[in-house]
C-alpha cells in the first residue's frame, strides 16, 4: 500500500551523506529533481544534517527535500566489518519499508539494501561482486554465514537485493557493461549531473581535480605522481610559463603523502592546493586552459574495472569552463570527450606529453573550436539534461 496522501511519495536512499563529492551532489540532485517531478521526496541517511551546511555545499536550496535520519543500534558501535554491515543493512531495510515509499531509489555505493518502494531503482556507481573470493575453508564458512544473515535479516528473501529493483541505472556505459557482466541484468546510462564552471579569461594553466590519497589496495590512485612525473618532462612549457594547479581534498593522514608529491615535483612550477574552496576550485578550473586526468593508469580495466574512473564530473566541470580535457584512454572519462575534435585520450606518459604539446601550442583559431566543441559537449551533462532523463525514465516527461 503506497503513501495515504494524494501526492506521491518518493524516498533517496544514502547514508551519511555530508553535501560535497560526487556521489553526494547526486543523491541531492536526485532528490531535488523528484521533488520538482511532483514526488513529497525524503532522503534517508543515517547521521544528524546541517541543512544550512549542506545547501551551501550543494549551491542550492532544498526546501521541499525532507531529511530523515534513520537510527542505528548502539551494538553497531562494537562492530566492524561485514557484521556491521548487515546489521545497518537490516535496521534500515526496516524502517524503510514502514515509510511506504511510492518510489525508492538507492543512491548509495556498495549498497545491498532491499528494493522497498511500490516502485524501485537502484543507481550504481560501480557494481559490487556479488561472490568474494574465498580464501579457505574457515573463510568459506565466514562467507556463507554472512550471506545466510544477508538472507534472513536484510533481503527476507532468497532473490538477493538486486531481484528486489524494477530499475537498474548506470552512471556511465562503462559502468553499464560490468552491471551486465557482474549482475546478470541491464541497465539504463542516467548520467550524473555535473556543475558548470564559468569561463574566466586563460592562463598558461594545466590543472588536476583529484583527491589526495595515500596509495591503497582498495582505493582507485588518482596517479597525482605519473601527471607530476609527465608534467616535469615538458621543460619547454616551463619556460614559457606553464604550472601545473593540483586541487583536492585530503585528511590529515594524507599530508605525509602530499609531502611527498611536493618533493617529486622538485622546483618546476607545480602547485598542490589541497582542500580548496569551490570558490578557489572554480576559479582554477574557470582559467585553466588544459585538464588533465590520469585515474586508471596505474590498475588493468579489464581485471580490476574498479581502479578506473567510472564516470568523472572532475572532467565536465573542466570542460565546462572550456579547458580542453585530455584523459587516459578508458572507461568514464573516454567516454566523456569521444566526439571532441581530434583523438584527446592517452595511454602513456609519452602520449600525454605529446598530446600536451599539441594543445599548448595551437594556433588561436584551432583552439577556440576545439574549446567551443568542449564546452559545448559539458552541457549535455547539466542538471538540466539529468532532470530530463530522470522525468523520461520515470514516465514524467
Amino acid at each position: 500500500m503506497g503513501n495515504a496522501s494524494s501526492q506521491p511519495r518518493a524516498g533517496v536512499y544514502f547514508p551519511g551523506i555530508h553535501g560535497h563529492g560526487g556521489a553526494e551532489r547526486l543523491a541531492l540532485q536526485l532528490a531535488l529533481t523528484l521533488s520538482q517531478l511532483g514526488w513529497e521526496t525524503l532522503l534517508f541517511t543515517d547521521v544528524e544534517v546541517d541543512r544550512v551546511q549542506i545547501e551551501k555545499e550543494f549551491g542550492a536550496p532544498l526546501h521541499a527535500v525532507e531529511f530523515r535520519v534513520l537510527a542505528a543500534p548502539k551494538l553497531t558501535r562494537s562492530l566492524t566489518g561485514e557484521p556491521r554491515r548487515l546489521l545497518l543493512e537490516g535496521v534500515h531495510a526496516r524502517q524503510l519499508r514502514r515509510a511506504r515509499l511510492d518510489l525508492f531509489v538507492n543512491a548509495r555505493f556498495k549498497s545491498s539494501v532491499p528494493g522497498s518502494g511500490r516502485e524501485n531503482v537502484y543507481y550504481v556507481h560501480f557494481p559490487q561482486r556479488l561472490e568474494n573470493a574465498t580464501r579457505g575453508p574457515m573463510h568459506r564458512l565466514y562467507l556463507a554465514a554472512m550471506s545466510l544473515l544477508d538472507r534472513t535479516f536484510v533481503q527476507r528473501n532468497h532473490r538477493g537485493f538486486v531481484g528486489t529493483y524494477d530499475h537498474v541505472w548506470a552512471n556511465s556505459a562503462f559502468t553499464a557493461s560490468h552491471v551486465e557482466s557482474r549482475w546478470g541484468v541491464g541497465a539504463d546510462v542516467v548520467y550524473p549531473p555535473c556543475p558548470q564552471v564559468r569561463p574566466l579569461p586563460k592562463r598558461k594553466t594545466i590543472a588536476v581535480v583529484s583527491r589526495f590519497q595515500t596509495p591503497r589496495a582498495d582505493v582507485p590512485h588518482k596517479a597525482q605522481e605519473y601527471l607530476i612525473d609527465a608534467f616535469l618532462q615538458l621543460t619547454d612549457l616551463h619556460v614559457q610559463g606553464w604550472t601545473l594547479v593540483m586541487i583536492g581534498g585530503a585528511e590529515e593522514s594524507d599530508q605525509s603523502f602530499i609531502e611527498a608529491l611536493r618533493m617529486r615535483a622538485e622546483n618546476a612550477p607545480i602547485e598542490l592546493v589541497p582542500n580548496a574552496s569551490r570558490v578557489q576550485l572554480e576559479q582554477i578550473l574557470g582559467s585553466a586552459l588544459i585538464y588533465w586526468h590520469a585515474q586508471g593508469v596505474a590498475g588493468d580495466p579489464i581485471a580490476k574495472p574498479e581502479t578506473q574512473e567510472h564516470f568523472g564530473i572532475s572532467v565536465v566541470e573542466a570542460m565546462s569552463a572550456k579547458a580542453v580535457p585530455i584523459v587516459f584512454g578508458h572507461a568514464g572519462p573516454a567516454e566523456i570527450v569521444a566526439g571532441l575534435p581530434g583523438d584527446l585520450t592517452w595511454q602513456d606518459d609519452q602520449e600525454l606529453v605529446r598530446l600536451t604539446r599539441r594543445v599548448a601550442y595551437a594556433l588561436p583559431a584551432e583552439l577556440e573550436g576545439v574549446q567551443s566543441a568542449t564546452r559545448m559537449r559539458a552541457r549535455s551533462f547539466d542538471e538540466t539534461h539529468f532532470a530530463a532523463q530522470i522525468a523520461e525514465r520515470l514516465g514524467k516527461a
